[in-house]
């Protein structure tokens, strides 16, 4: 059966994380979850989504969504020792500029969210 492979996926995944939608994080994620689904995810993919994090700036909640997103897949891959590989300095500089974020926002807020 023919399935896309992962640059298919990553750039579908990459116009989300260019779009000006609200909700582009969660679409970039569920895109990234049917990579995963098709064991086809690589460092390309994750690191899209964390872009998509990374430049989730329209709304406190659209924020507040991005950085779960963003946390969820680092302590995913995290956790994973046969994935650590996909913990690129790209997936780090985008993880960073997400937590970014949060620090002009309430402590409480930013604490609640990690």
């Amino acid at each position: 059966s023919l399935r896309p492979q992962a640059v298919a996926y990553n750039q579908v995944i990459s116009a989300w994380a260019s779009s000006t939608e609200h909700d582009k994080a969660y679409r970039a994620a569920s895109v990234l979850a049917k990579v995963k689904e098709a064991e086809v995810a690589d460092a390309s993919s994750y690191g899209h989504v964390l872009r998509a994090c990374a430049t989730s700036d329209y709304t406190n909640k659209s924020r507040m969504a991005a950085l779960k997103i963003a946390l969820g897949l680092w302590k995913d891959l995290d956790s994973k020792n046969e994935q650590r590989h996909l913990l690129t300095s790209h997936f780090y500089t985008f993880l960073i500029r997400t937590l970014g974020f949060m620090s002009e926002k309430k402590p409480k807020e930013r604490d609640a969210a990690i």
